[in-house]
């Protein structure tokens, strides 16, 4: 396989199954939802993009690998217009007028220049934070997701434990 074409042509390829059987951390209810519709009235946050999250692309377009592209989504409905066409960071982006960022090193580019910490294991009872997880030889283009640390709950497509961790707070 042309691993530059494989590179550049990420958001068509699925990534792995997470296995978070080994892991406390799990998907976001409902619940959770409700509980920051209740408590939290807030946008240009993290936990601001948690609340806006909502599995989907305000474009209604969707690729194998949705993990940045609603990600992006939840983050730039939080107020987050650094996102939108004219970021550096960005490569690709979703073909829709929503214009969503569609690969999670994009993303992670964007996590690193925000960051006012940053930490390279799951931090614990720390509010919540924008991780960028990474197994090159699993799935060479990562993996985004906000984490509630204070739950152990996680906002996005999945949750892999056994990836390299990268942590993002602002």
């Amino acid at each position: 396989m042309d691993i530059k074409k494989h590179r550049l042509d990420m958001e068509n390829h699925c990534p792995p199954v997470p296995s978070n059987t080994k892991s406390i951390i799990k998907l976001a209810t409902e619940k959770d939802h409700e509980s920051l519709q209740r408590l939290v009235n807030e946008e240009k946050s993290i936990r601001g993009a948690a609340m806006k999250y909502t599995n989907s692309c305000s474009g209604n377009d969707t690729y194998s690998n949705n993990c940045a592209h609603f990600l992006s989504d939840a983050f730039i409905r939080a107020g987050y217009s650094e996102l939108l066409p004219n970021n550096d960071c960005v490569n690709a982006r979703c073909g829709t007028t929503a214009k969503r960022v569609i690969r999670a090193r994009d993303m992670w580019c964007w996590f690193k220049e925000m960051a006012l910490e940053e930490q390279s294991i799951i931090p614990k009872n720390e509010g919540f934070w924008a991780i960028f997880q990474l197994d090159e030889a699993a799935y060479w283009g990562g993996h985004v997701l906000i984490l509630d640390t204070d739950n152990n709950s996680y906002y996005g497509t999945g949750y892999y434990p056994d990836w390299k961790q990268h942590a993002y707070k602002w």
